[in-house]
């Protein structure tokens, strides 16, 4: 038997080891299994472990053991959805303590100079966020984020349609010194030199989507835009090399639908010629919403065809990353089941969801009072019990009940559920081949890896600790790599730029700004830093001594 993917910790530390009893057991409902070569591939979905049994050792008295004790297999009375929400309903109760708003999604306006057919705000009241709102966002975001740093992402309508409030809003936290970073959701359109320029200096801007629906033709169709531009098409790809150039990321949404589904593969092969080598360019396929009104047979080619570019993308750019398998249950899935983020609409009102034709909101940014039910409502699980209960997907899945993108009979979509499942069977598959066995054997892992011709050899230990993380120590004598990860220094350095968005990689450019070594050595370090995080049980003092967990009082993050 070979361990493929670890246990999620938590979800044991929970359930424990299962007793063995004379009873007939069957495979827990979120089990999956394949057969490649001569194995069996199991992967829990509840404790996120994945397994390879030779075919041969399958009856043996040893595999069943191991299968019953960590919940592969379970009585054949046994309740499997219960034991899933009751695992939820501890990570919940773990997660209920007070947690300040650092997120703010705020709508500049709700006018755009596009008039795509399927916006879901084409209903809505073209209205323009104005100074005095503005101001009164400014110090909502102050008191909500005592003083911790700040995320905006800047949306609309088209935001950059009024980036003046844009300009006011970042100077004003500027002036109080207040930390923020901001994205912005744009058609990219609007950004010539100088709104580049503001957007790298004075927004603090890290990433911008843009999105794309065609190949020029079915582009410029489908934007229809109501400024006169020769051609939008060209323009915003140009205006995309102009972000990339000023060392912005862009991540590329491409939208598919029947409108567009004998186009997009080909808009797919002009991206990877234009943008051959760009290192800070995410490409993605996705569905529009209103693909939930598609026949099955209809839904079904759209996914495939998503799969597909996606695929594609993966392979092309060193920015796509496969799809990784999850390391915990899912207790929130979006920014209305936490508590964390908000949206800001032009007028002052605060909302739950990005999508605002959901018509559900807090309050406003002119008085303290919040609508603490209306939240709960709006992010309470969706569930059915004819679909939720047999659905081996169950613990990976959070639809929360007021999502207004839901179907509201039927909550998920069918035809996705069978894609996904048949998907993570292919990366089980894939996974198993690649062989990237975990290292089980103790508290401590020792890694050997090749960057620049130097063979480092390190030993390395992480422990979170309140809502910090730290550090590490090197076993040999690399001086550049020792000095890059030593814990007074790059230890504290990461405990500042972690958050929930950022991903290693993102996390390896800052390193390298601060630091003089190379990429493929800072992100093969982070790779396993951030994949076993919470996962050990030790901490490196202020001396470099390696000491337990259990003697750092909680929150002593704050310290280091």
């Amino acid at each position: 038997m070979e361990r493929i993917l670890e246990q999620d910790s938590v979800a044991m530390g929970m359930l424990g080891k299962q007793v063995i009893q004379e009873r007939s057991y069957r495979l827990l409902t979120y089990v999956l299994t394949v057969e490649e070569a001569d194995e069996k591939i199991y992967y829990n979905m509840l404790t996120h472990e994945m397994i390879a049994v030779k075919l041969s050792e399958l009856d043996t008295s040893e595999t069943k053991k191991y299968l019953i004790e960590n919940w592969y297999l379970v009585p054949e009375e046994h309740d499997d959805q219960k034991l899933v929400d009751e695992c939820r309903a501890v990570l919940t109760l773990m997660d209920s303590g007070p947690k300040k708003i650092h997120v703010f999604h705020i709508f500049t306006t709700l006018d755009c100079n596009a008039r795509c057919f399927y916006c879901f705000e084409k209903r809505m009241p073209m209205s323009n966020m104005n100074i005095e709102t503005a101001f009164r966002v400014i110090e909502y975001m102050e008191e909500q984020s005592d003083g911790n740093p700040i995320s905006i992402e800047w949306f609309g309508g088209e935001p950059l349609f009024n980036y003046p409030i844009i300009d006011y809003i970042t100077g004003e936290l500027r002036e109080r010194r207040m930390q923020f970073e901001s994205d912005i959701i744009s058609n990219g359109l609007l950004f010539d030199n100088t709104l580049v320029e503001k957007a790298r200096k004075n927004w603090n801007v890290k990433n911008v989507q843009i999105t794309l629906d065609g190949t020029k033709q079915v582009y410029n169709k489908v934007k229809a835009y109501v400024t006169e531009v020769r051609d939008p098409f060209e323009r915003v790809l140009q205006n995309i090399k102009k972000l990339l150039k000023a060392e912005i990321k862009v991540r590329i949404r491409l939208n598919i639908g029947l409108h567009n589904y004998n186009d997009i593969l080909e808009l797919a092969d002009y991206l990877c010629e234009v943008f051959k080598g760009e290192k800070n360019l995410y490409i993605y396929a996705s569905p529009l919403i209103e693909m939930l009104k598609y026949p099955d047979e209809k839904r079904l080619l759209i996914y495939e065809l998503m799969d597909e570019l996606n695929s594609k993308l993966n392979a092309y750019f060193s920015k796509n990353k496969e799809e990784e398998f999850a390391d915990r249950i899912l207790n929130s899935d979006c920014m209305a089941s936490g508590r964390e983020s908000v949206t800001i609409l032009p007028d002052g009102k605060v909302g739950i969801c990005e999508n605002i034709t959901s018509g559900v909101f807090l309050g406003n940014i002119y008085t303290k009072e919040v609508n603490i039910k209306a939240r709960e409502d709006f992010g309470r699980r969706f569930y059915r019990e004819d679909k939720c209960r047999p659905c081996p997907l169950y613990p990976d899945c959070y639809i929360v009940n007021g999502c207004p993108n839901k179907d509201d009979e039927e909550g998920c979509d069918s035809v996705r559920v069978q894609m996904n499942i048949r998907k993570i069977k292919e990366n089980m598959k894939s996974k198993c081949r690649k062989g990237k066995s975990m290292d089980t054997a103790g508290l401590i892992h020792e890694r050997e890896r090749k960057s620049s011709n130097m063979k480092l050899r390190y030993k390395f230990a992480t422990q979170k600790v309140g809502f910090g993380v730290v550090a590490v120590a090197i076993e040999e004598d690399a001086p550049k790599y020792n000095e890059m990860l030593r814990m007074n220094s790059t230890g504290a350095f990461i405990l500042e730029q972690l958050n929930d968005s950022i991903s290693y990689s993102e996390l390896a450019d800052r390193i390298l700004k601060k630091y003089d070594a190379d990429k493929l050595t800072v992100e093969t370090f982070l790779i396993d830093f951030l994949d076993m995080l919470s996962k050990k049980e030790l901490l490196i003092d202020d001396k470099g001594q390696i000491i337990k967990a259990s003697t750092i009082r909680e929150g002593a993050s704050s310290s280091l």
